[in-house]
């Protein structure tokens, strides 16, 4: 009986002790959940002004270019980057609209920049959707898009200008070692060294005399004659660099974006030499090696750079602003 009486009393004094101690730390944990909730902010950046037409089923949606940006920026970076190359991605992605829109006001001969839309049709960008994301992320869209808003806000409205005007940012998945010189003084070949410690750098390719005479024959007027192959196949290179400006098979000359796209070259710096009975292809890299690497760009933001360095070190003299 005495037992009992003990251990009765002992467990009305743990439930008065704690409903004593909830009583007082309720109204701190009430505090903190607000106080957390009410410090998470919603993002929204700033209008661009200018429109991204869509067309879908006949109908024509205007949507903001800041809009309009991750739904490019997610189309062509699917997986998993960091916020410095997607933030440098979204700069290059709003630059590129820009340049496209200051082309079509000089066309229109409207120098005050009037006009303020372009059909997607005639950017020739891949994009998604809000609703196809809202089923990609699932229970974390609504983290994701506000995370991505921050992101937007802290670029908001940026644009890489040379000399005044909006460049054509060209940009490329790895390079070489080194990026390929362009046709704008601001696309020099500078060093982006992370690109060859990349499982993607190098690839070897092997083609037969008759693969390559075949597939010739879809560009070139009249049968290959295979001595002309035989002679090899002469690449001529940029110069100073490992990238192929055009290449000669006989008299005939190609240039290079074709060359890539009848073999199916992962990059546009590459070697050729006669193998067995065909030839060897080497390739370094992944696209044309112009403008910015992806890859590269991710290294530097290892290594603590943020993306307006990023993208001042892949185009050179360069201004990035408002």
């Amino acid at each position: 009986m005495h037992k009992r009486l003990l251990l009765k009393y002992r467990l009305n004094i743990i439930v008065i002790v704690s409903v004593t101690a909830i009583s007082v730390l309720f109204p701190y944990f009430c505090t903190i959940f607000n106080f957390k909730k009410s410090a998470i902010r919603i993002y929204r950046p700033q209008s661009y002004g200018k429109y991204v037409v869509i067309s879908n089923n006949g109908e024509n949606t205007k949507i903001d270019i800041e809009e309009f940006i991750p739904l490019v920026l997610y189309s062509i970076m699917p997986q998993d980057y960091s916020d410095e190359q997607l933030k440098a991605m979204a700069v290059i992605i709003r630059t590129y609209i820009v340049y496209r829109l200051n082309e079509k006001n000089k066309e229109s001969g409207q120098q005050d920049g009037t006009v303020d839309s372009i059909k997607n049709e005639n950017l020739g960008l891949p994009f998604t959707t809000y609703g196809e994301l809202e089923k990609k992320w699932g229970k974390k869209y609504e983290v994701k898009y506000n995370h991505t808003m921050k992101l937007l806000e802290e670029t908001n409205r940026e644009v890489i200008y040379f000399e005044g005007e909006p460049i054509f940012p060209y940009y490329h998945e790895l390079s070489a070692g080194m990026t390929n010189n362009g046709e704008f003084a601001y696309l020099k070949s500078v060093e982006s060294k992370w690109d060859m410690e990349s499982e993607d750098y190098m690839r070897v390719m092997y083609f037969t005399v008759d693969n390559v005479a075949e597939k010739l024959t879809a560009i070139m007027d009249g049968d290959i004659p295979l001595e002309s192959l035989a002679e090899g196949i002469c690449p001529e290179y940029v110069e100073n660099s490992e990238y192929v400006a055009k290449v000669k098979v006989g008299e005939k000359e190609i240039g290079i974006d074709e060359w890539q796209q009848l073999f199916e070259l992962p990059s546009q710096a590459f070697t050729v030499e006669p193998f067995a009975d065909g030839f060897k292809f080497v390739s370094k890299g992944v696209g044309n090696g112009k403008g910015m690497s992806l890859y590269g760009a991710g290294k530097m933001a290892e290594e603590g750079k943020n993306y307006k360095e990023i993208l001042s070190y892949y185009y050179t003299g360069v201004d990035i602003h408002d």
